[in-house]
């Protein structure tokens, strides 16, 4: 009898061990896949462009869109940046990853 006890445990071991490497992967792979609103985007460029100058206007699209860029492929929103730069207003706009909130594009609009 006490032989069947030692050679359930290894297994009960293995499974447990098992159980909970599964169940880590999941809980990680569903806590990294997840996207950040805009509002947090849009906070996060913000205080970018806060380094080097005063923001006077902000703006995001709530409504995130797929994009691609060579192979690889993403979610993003786009949104815009207005500040003044040498007693100029300059409007940037901008695609960010909505997943890491990463710029991935941007471009200053001329003002004509």
């Amino acid at each position: 009898m006490n032989n069947s006890k030692s050679f359930a445990r290894p297994w009960i071991i293995s499974a447990t061990l098992g159980l909970s490497s599964l169940l880590g992967l999941v809980a990680g792979h569903l806590l990294t896949n997840r996207k950040q609103t805009a509002n947090q985007i849009l906070q996060q460029v913000i205080a970018d462009f806060k380094h080097e100058g005063t923001v006077e206007g902000s703006w995001i699209d709530h409504h995130s869109f797929p994009y691609q860029r060579f192979a690889t492929k993403t979610m993003v929103y786009r949104g815009g940046i207005q500040r003044r730069e040498d007693d100029q207003m300059i409007d940037y706009v901008f695609l960010a990853d909505a997943y890491t909130g990463s710029i991935l594009k941007i471009q200053r609009l001329d003002r004509q």
